[in-house]
């Protein structure tokens, strides 16, 4: 798909200097986010709930920096509660 209008205010280019597709920034988006969810600690953490969104340092959604593993959760965080993350067993 080629560009035809006028140049977009925040536009982006690739290495080659070729103008990014938006198709493409969010695809790259969506891959560093769920790249960065499998590292995340929130997942083999012993305290995350069933919903896999909340857990009991933060009940109703963790944050996303944390969720996404921008920010580890092994310092405190504001509104954790004091709980920090935990390896679940491996039983």
């Amino acid at each position: 798909m080629g560009y035809t209008g006028e140049l977009p205010e925040n536009q982006k280019y690739d290495k080659s200097g070729k103008l990014r597709e938006p198709e493409g920034e969010f695809l790259d988006r969506l891959i560093n986010m769920t790249s960065n969810m499998s590292k995340a600690s929130c997942f083999r953490c012993k305290h995350l709930n069933e919903d896999e969104v909340s857990c009991k340092a933060f009940p109703n959604v963790i944050p996303r920096e944390i969720l996404l593993a921008e920010v580890p959760h092994i310092k405190p965080y504001e509104g954790d509660n004091g709980i920090l993350f935990e390896e679940k067993s491996k039983e």
